[in-house]
């Protein structure tokens, strides 16, 4: 159906949104742990300079953050619940609708991309 194919485009959209954040992340985190790693080898009296980049970094990716997904604790999840929350997420939007409601997506990038993989693999399953 098409209203299915609707609510899933939109599950992938914010599950590449939840990707996309999480290498934003690594990366950031990493060019931190290098300035860190750079400042213990410095005076003391340069080591906060040396490291005032990463408080810049943490609040671009805080900005990035709730720029993405609004003020939520949903980005980090446990893997074993994704399933569930996923199952509910879109059950919710489909209800929302076929109400003619304007669903709120909570679904994060890699409950998304869990989706997608969950849905090529009940496809492959049918076809065999």
């Amino acid at each position: 159906s098409s209203m299915k194919k609707e609510i899933e485009e939109k599950v992938r959209k914010h599950f590449q949104k939840k990707r996309s954040f999480q290498v934003v992340s690594v990366v950031f985190g990493f060019v931190a742990l290098l300035l860190f790693l750079v400042s213990t080898q410095e005076p003391v009296s340069e080591r906060f300079w040396i490291n005032f980049p990463s408080f810049i970094l943490m609040g671009v990716l805080g900005i990035i953050y709730v720029g993405m997904f609004g003020v939520s604790t949903t980005a980090i999840s446990d893997p074993y619940e994704e399933d569930d929350e996923i199952d509910r997420e879109v059950a919710r939007i489909y209800q929302a609708k076929t109400e003619g409601l304007e669903p709120r997506l909570d679904l994060d990038q890699t409950d998304r991309l869990e989706l997608e993989e969950l849905e090529r693999i009940r496809i492959k399953a049918e076809k065999d």
